[in-house]
């Protein structure tokens, strides 16, 4: 166990070691460290585990740090950047994802061609607009709105 180095941890793995603690300590259940953390038995027992192991880092998640398996390759990354700065700097998000894609055969979304624009620094075309402000108005009264008509023939159902 290391010992001396700072980490962090999220709000989610905060709480964990003060359960696992007291679960240890014989001062609570699995059943109720898990009830606490909306965990099974089986999973606070793994975490117990591995508390007891590596300690508190042992409760950060583990693929903290790596990259994502679905991110964007760096060369097709680094190539999307360069027409963005270069060919494509005044284009919409919009119009550069069809234009990346037609012209020049890279494949991505517009969200992802809006994320590397904004991670380049560059501006948007056009801001966004605002949400517009819509109010019921209530209805005008106006005579001959509504016609009844009626086609029986008693005259209780007639009006007048």
């Amino acid at each position: 166990m290391e010992t001396g180095k700072t980490f962090t941890m999220s709000r989610k793995e905060v709480p964990r070691a003060g359960l696992l603690k007291a679960a240890l300590a014989g001062k609570i259940s699995n059943a109720q460290g898990a009830l606490a953390l909306h965990l099974s038995v089986r999973q606070f027992q793994r975490l117990k585990t591995r508390f007891r192991v590596d300690g508190a880092r042992g409760l950060l998640h583990r693929l903290r740090g790596r990259p994502s398996p679905r991110r964007l390759p760096a060369a097709l990354r680094a190539r999307a950047a360069a027409l963005l700065q270069s060919a494509y700097v005044g284009l919409n998000d919009c119009h550069a994802t069809e234009k990346l894609r037609e012209v020049d055969g890279v494949s991505i979304s517009r969200s992802t061609v809006r994320r590397l624009r904004r991670a380049l620094g560059l501006p948007a075309k056009r801001r966004r607009r605002g949400r517009t402000v819509r109010t019921r108005r209530t209805p005008a009264a106006q005579q001959g709105a509504l016609v009844q008509l009626d086609a029986c023939l008693f005259p209780w159902l007639r009006a007048g």
